[in-house]
């Protein structure tokens, strides 16, 4: 909501919300597969992590490809091992900046995609940024995350006690969630703010959304609920 993350609200308040978008999977290695290719996992096929990774066939054209040979600029920023060369989800981009595991604050990420704009402000530019933090663990926080949350925030809502289902938990845990989305809503005024200093916003599109969803309480399956396949696009 305005109160949680204004700066988004205010940028898309002309936009168009989508709000029965759904993606093709409810984490990341296929639901990135398939946003990058338009296909339904049975058809992309990258869905299995582990000793016998699979990743996109060559003979699978992807959206970035596409854009590079219309004359953009293609570049992806990845926090995570599922959006990955190693997947083939580097396809058709120039550069693909991977930092996984590293905890990077988001703020990093958008720097870097102000940095590429402002070094090719005269081309065409296609970017994929993805940024981890309003998924758990939604740590380390920061000093706006302690100061953000409740009475509870010194303990530790994804130690044991978590199994427990207690409500304080859950309280805990959307705690943390609405610090995080805080957090990143602060860091991405910077890149709103890029594109309006320096008139760009009529020239751009800009698509805000997710690979997949959450459902705290709902590890095992069913796993297609609607928390978790339901996206905000």
């Amino acid at each position: 909501g305005e109160e949680i993350a204004p700066n988004i609200c205010k940028f898309f308040e002309n936009g168009m919300f989508c709000n029965q978008a759904f993606t093709q999977a409810d984490w990341t290695l296929p639901a990135f597969s398939s946003m990058l290719t338009s296909l339904h996992v049975s058809r992309h096929g990258v869905s299995h992590p582990g000793p016998n990774d699979f990743s996109l066939s060559a003979d699978i054209l992807t959206l970035p490809e596409l854009m590079l040979k219309r004359g953009y600029r293609t570049y992806a920023h990845s926090g995570h091992n599922r959006f990955s060369p190693a997947y083939g989800h580097a396809k058709g981009f120039e550069r693909f900046i991977f930092r996984p595991f590293s905890n990077e604050p988001s703020y990093i990420a958008i720097q870097d995609v102000i940095f590429h704009l402002d070094a090719h402000k005269d081309e065409h530019n296609f970017i994929m940024m993805h940024v981890f933090d309003t998924h758990p663990p939604y740590k380390p926080s920061s000093y706006l995350t302690d100061s953000f949350m409740g009475p509870f925030r010194d303990e530790d809502s994804y130690s044991k006690v978590r199994k427990n289902d207690d409500a304080r938990i859950d309280n805990m845990l959307e705690d943390e969630f609405k610090a995080k989305l805080k957090e990143f809503d602060i860091s991405i005024a910077n890149l709103f703010s890029y594109l309006e200093d320096n008139n760009m916003v009529d020239d751009t599109l800009v698509i805000f959304t997710t690979d997949h969803g959450l459902a705290h309480r709902s590890m095992e399956k069913p796993r297609l609920l609607n928390e978790r396949i339901h996206a905000p696009l």
